[in-house]
């Protein structure tokens, strides 16, 4: 069909425009069902990577206290020469 046709014939293009609608409606559900979903794992990957971060801190500070021969207190994590 050509671009004339197709502007000329109003049925058609009502059809085209419902059907572009249409795929618009669900392209948007879609999205929102996706951003549902992955909005607990954002919060829950934020909260991971500050713990790990945490964890790398304070096996950094243990080695360091290790290295200056002194003891390390895991209870309290503090470090004692």
């Amino acid at each position: 069909m050509r671009f004339e046709e197709f502007l000329k014939d109003e049925e058609g293009m009502s059809e085209e425009i419902f059907k572009l609608a249409m795929v618009v409606i669900v392209m948007a559900a879609v999205l929102v069902i996706l951003a549902s979903v992955l909005n607990p794992v954002g919060e829950s990957a934020n909260e991971s990577a500050t713990k790990v971060s945490e964890g790398m801190e304070t096996m950094a500070d243990k080695t360091a206290c290790e290295m200056k021969d002194c003891t390390w207190d895991s209870s309290s994590n503090s470090c004692s020469c």
